[in-house]
C-alpha cells in the first residue's frame, strides 16, 4: 500500500493526458469513412438533380417544388433561386463560364437564367410533352433539350430561337447532349435507338442500342465513345448486354459478354478499364469487357442505382431507397449509409462528398474523412499535435515517477 502515493500524477500531466485523449479522438474521427456532415433542407419536395459548376465552388440542384437553386459549396448555403416553373424541375446545368444556368421542366419548357442574379433571360417554348434534358454547347453559344414528345431541339443562347428540330425518336428522350468537342450531338431515348447529329442537325450514326431508362446511357471521359444497353433478342427476360461505340466510326469497340439479368443502372470507371452494374435480385457485377463477377448483394432489396466517385476511388450503390453501400477500389464495403428515402446519389468533384437527395426534399451530406492511405494522416494538423501531446505527456510522466521517487 506504500506504493500508491507513488503512482499520484502532477496536474501537469493530468492536463496533457486529457489533451491527448480529446486529440487522439479527433484523429480517430479522421479515419472514420463517411461520417455525416450536414443535411440540406432548402427544398421542399424531391430533387431531382445535383450539378456542380467547373471548380467546385457552386452547386446546382432541380426540385419537384417547382424550383432550381444555387449553393454555395461546400458551405451550403443558398445564394440564389430560379422561379418562374409551373410544374417540376427536372434538370438544371451550368453554361461553360458558369454565367448562366438552363433549367428543364415538366411544364413542356426549358429557361436560361442568369447565374448570380436569378433574371430569366429567356423561356423556350416548343415542346409539346415535359423536357426531361437541357444543357449547352461546349461553346456555350447553344442549348439542346429532350423532351418526351420524342424529339430533340438546338436554341441560339443569344436570343432564344429555334435553330434545330431534331426528329426520329419515337419514344420518351432522357439524353440530348453535345460532345465535348462541339461537332456532334447525341440523343437517345427510352425505348428505341440512340442516333448522332452533326452540330448542322445532319443524322451521321443510328445506334440501335438505347438508354432503356435515365441509368442506360455514359459518355466516355474523352468524349469519343459512347457505352449503351443492348438487349440480345426480342423478350425482356433475354440476354442483356453494354455495348461501347465509336463515336467517330460508329463502329462497336467492345461489348460485354451476355448478361442473363437486365442492367437497372451502370456506371463506368474515368479510366474506361471497369464498369459495374446493378442486376437479379440485389446483385451488383462488375466487367473488364472479358468475364463478369459478381462483387456486392444487397442485404435487403434491389439496387438501383451505381455510382463511381470523380476519380474511381470509390462506389456508392444504392438499395432499398434507404441504404447505400460505399465500396472501394478493390470492392470493399467502406460504409454503409442510411438515408431518408433517397432517390439519387452524387460525389462531390473532389470524390470527398456523398450527397443523398430524399424524397422529403433534404439533402443528406456525407464526408470521407479517411486519407487514401494511413501515411496520409501525417498530412493532418492533429496528427501533429497527438505526436507532440505524447511526446510532452511521456516527458511529464517520467518527471513525476522521478519526483516521487526521488521524496
Amino acid at each position: 500500500m506504500r506504493l500508491l502515493p507513488k503512482l499520484r500524477f502532477s496536474l501537469r500531466t493530468l492536463l496533457l493526458g486529457v489533451l491527448l485523449i480529446g486529440s487522439g479522438v479527433t484523429l480517430w474521427w479522421h479515419w472514420e469513412p463517411w461520417r455525416p456532415e450536414k443535411v440540406l433542407n432548402q427544398h421542399s419536395s424531391l430533387c431531382h438533380d445535383i450539378q456542380f459548376s467547373n471548380d467546385g465552388s457552386l452547386m446546382l440542384t432541380a426540385g419537384s417544388d417547382h424550383v432550381a437553386r444555387l449553393w454555395r459549396w461546400p458551405s451550403g448555403k443558398v445564394i440564389q433561386s430560379f422561379n418562374g416553373h409551373s410544374d417540376v424541375v427536372f434538370s438544371a446545368r451550368f453554361s461553360p463560364d458558369g454565367r448562366q444556368i438552363v433549367t428543364s421542366s415538366f411544364d413542356t419548357t426549358a429557361r436560361i437564367f442568369e447565374t448570380h442574379t436569378g433574371r430569366c433571360i429567356h423561356e423556350l417554348r416548343g415542346h409539346r410533352f415535359s423536357v426531361f434534358c437541357a444543357s449547352f454547347s461546349p461553346d456555350g453559344t447553344q442549348v439542346i433539350t429532350g423532351s418526351a414528345d420524342g424529339s430533340a431541339k438546338v436554341w441560339d443562347m443569344a436570343s432564344g430561337a429555334m435553330l434545330l428540330d431534331l426528329s426520329g425518336h419515337c419514344g420518351r428522350i432522357f439524353f440530348a447532349f453535345f460532345t465535348p468537342d462541339g461537332s456532334k450531338i447525341v440523343t437517345s431515348c427510352a425505348d428505341g435507338p440512340t442516333l448522332v447529329w452533326s452540330n448542322q442537325g445532319r443524322s451521321i450514326f443510328h445506334f440501335p442500342d438505347g438508354g432503356e431508362w435515365p441509368g442506360g446511357l455514359a459518355l466516355s471521359t474523352d468524349g469519343n465513345s459512347l457505352y449503351l444497353v443492348r438487349k440480345l433478342g426480342d423478350s425482356y427476360e433475354g440476354e442483356w448486354a453494354i455495348r461501347t461505340w465509336d463515336l467517330n466510326s460508329g463502329q462497336v469497340l467492345k461489348s460485354t459478354p451476355p448478361m442473363q439479368t437486365f442492367p437497372r443502372s451502370f456506371s463506368v470507371r474515368p479510366d474506361g478499364a471497369r464498369l459495374l452494374f446493378a442486376g437479379g435480385a440485389n446483385e451488383c457485377y462488375a466487367c473488364d469487357g472479358f468475364r463478369i463477377e459478381e462483387i456486392y448483394s444487397s442485404p435487403v432489396g434491389s439496387i438501383f442505382t451505381v455510382t463511381y466517385s470523380p476519380d474511381g476511388s470509390f462506389a456508392a450503390l444504392q438499395y432499398e431507397r434507404k441504404h447505400v453501400a460505399i465500396l472501394s477500389s478493390s470492392y470493399e464495403v467502406q460504409a454503409v449509409l442510411t438515408g431518408n428515402n433517397m432517390f439519387r446519389t452524387t460525389f462531390s468533384p473532389d470524390g470527398k462528398r456523398l450527397l443523398l437527395a430524399n424524397l422529403d426534399g433534404s439533402i443528406s451530406v456525407y464526408r470521407n474523412y479517411r486519407p487514401a492511405y494511413w501515411w496520409g494522416l501525417a498530412w493532418l494538423p492533429e496528427f501533429w499535435l497527438t505526436l507532440a501531446l505524447s511526446v510532452a505527456f511521456c516527458w511529464s510522466l517520467i518527471r513525476d515517477f522521478r519526483t516521487r521517487g526521488a521524496g
